[in-house]
């Protein structure tokens, strides 16, 4: 394995919105939120098919719905909004992997991140996501790997030095 795997990545808005799906791909059942809104929906729905249609029961299965699937519908919206107005997520990064950490520059910051930061990697047919803090993640588009020897040089390190092995939406 080389001693450094450097890539420069010229971001994409369809590479962070793949990024958000294969996200919440493998994370949709870890929002509680989600899960007491579907609940509520089905103790609605539940109400509505026992009792009849009765305002309140229409209401709630509405409200349970919509909040159930807010963070979908809202989803691209607000990456599309931070992609067109936030310009550090458009600025082209380059990105140097070694056993110690991650050497992210952008013309904005120059950062050293330690492995121990990142908790997972997802992989996608087109993506590998370092993700951190939850939510968070580093988009690692696999077309700008130099070579797929690179790129299986980067997976090699990456398993062994980030806290969850390399996850894909079904074996999530």
């Amino acid at each position: 394995m080389a001693e450094h795997i450097d890539i420069h990545v010229d971001h994409r808005l369809e590479e962070y919105l793949r990024a958000e799906r294969l996200l919440y791909a493998h994370a949709r059942w870890r929002h509680p939120g989600r899960i007491a809104a579907l609940v509520f929906a089905a103790l609605a729905a539940g109400d509505l098919l026992l009792h009849g249609m009765r305002w309140w029961n229409v209401l709630g299965l509405s409200v349970g719905l919509l909040f159930a699937a807010l963070p979908f519908l809202l989803r691209d919206a607000r990456l599309w909004f931070h992609f067109r107005v936030g310009s550090r997520m458009r600025e082209p990064t380059d990105l140097s992997f070694d056993e110690v950490g991650v050497h992210l520059r952008i013309a904005s910051f120059d950062s050293y991140l330690r492995w121990g930061m990142y908790s997972g990697l997802l992989e996608d047919e087109q993506l590998l996501l370092l993700t951190y803090a939850g939510q968070s993640y580093t988009v690692l588009p696999k077309r700008c790997f130099a070579s797929t020897a690179e790129m299986e040089a980067f997976r090699a390190l990456a398993e062994r030095r980030v806290a969850q092995p390399i996850l894909t939406p079904e074996a999530g």
